[in-house]
């Protein structure tokens, strides 16, 4: 009995080990052939969730390129700008969207929820380190072990097709057509008063310290924006936290606050998001901000700039 038990856990052993090798060279595979190639005259790169996804029209921009992506926490985004900035030495200058919402505790599901670690990790699975692969082992097993699965199948389906170029599937400029505003304003609460504070998202803001980390060590120049949002959006209300956690964590980067920037209610598909129109008149002004020299002016002088240009 204790012979056929050593064999089967000798089984097992072998079963085990043969999996981590076949998951490990296709994880090498994946890094050694995708393409996150884009043209040399990009060399401006924007990152972020929905918010700057909406808002910046990367064709109306002269040599900027869009990689935003709805639902897209920093944990996800940082092993995304690594690639690109390892493939792509053209760029010069990132930059990442940081406001309200980027702070809350909720960004933690956004990493390891269920929606978001099936939609996520098998696109970048390959990309991830130790530490990212135990945080989501950590705190959601049963979903992690589950998106591997989901990630071993797309990388074998990529062997099977030979494609390997990811740069259409990172992130882009969202078209959005729809206007709902209007009746979104009807049942708006005008009395929403500030937060003193909300809890926040200490993973979240971590893998942002580490975007920012390895865009300087690679000599790129980074900018924190914020994209325009509805003056009555509700998730402004944590403003004096969020100015307070900028300022404490992130004091080294510049910000640059497009919030106010003045657009009609025709101009929004939600508080949250611009419209096609916003995002051709909101895009056309910031490609002027950088044809007129933005990211030349002093550091005390680029808001003024933008400001002025309100």
């Amino acid at each position: 009995m204790k012979k056929f038990l050593r064999r089967i856990l000798l089984f097992f052993i072998l079963i085990l080990c043969f999996t981590s090798l076949v998951n490990f060279l296709l994880d090498v595979n994946t890094r050694r052939k995708s393409k996150f190639d884009i043209s040399n005259s990009s060399k401006l790169i924007l990152l972020g969730h929905s918010h700057p996804e909406c808002a910046f029209n990367d064709s109306l921009i002269n040599g900027f390129k869009n990689f935003a992506s709805s639902g897209e926490s920093y944990f996800y985004t940082y092993p995304k700008v690594k690639e690109l900035i390892r493939n792509n030495q053209s760029i010069e200058t990132v930059f990442i969207e940081f406001t309200n919402n980027q702070l809350h505790k909720n960004m933690d599901n956004w990493i390891f929820g269920k929606k978001y670690i099936n939609h996520r990790y098998p696109k970048y699975s390959a990309f991830l380190n130790n530490e990212q692969e135990l945080t989501l082992l950590r705190n959601n097993p049963l979903e992690y072990i589950n998106s591997i699965s989901q990630a071993k199948k797309k990388q074998l389906f990529r062997i099977l097709t030979q494609d390997y170029n990811l740069i259409n599937e990172i992130g882009g400029y969202r078209y959005l057509e729809k206007f709902k505003i209007d009746s979104i304003l009807k049942s708006h609460d005008s009395d929403i008063k500030p937060l003193e504070s909300c809890e926040i998202s200490e993973i979240n803001l971590f893998y942002l310290r580490e975007i920012i980390n390895f865009c300087h060590q690679n000599k790129k120049q980074v900018y924190l924006v914020r994209s325009p949002q509805h003056k009555k959006y509700y998730g402004g209300v944590n403003e004096t936290q969020f100015d307070s956690i900028r300022l404490k964590k992130f004091s080294d980067v510049e910000f640059l606050d497009f919030n106010r920037f003045p657009l009609n209610n025709k101009d929004f598909a939600d508080l949250e998001h611009l419209n096609f129109k916003g995002a051709r008149k909101f895009s056309i002004f910031f490609n002027s901000l950088l044809q007129g020299g933005l990211l030349e002016k002093s550091i005390d002088d680029k808001q003024k700039f933008i400001d002025l240009r309100f």
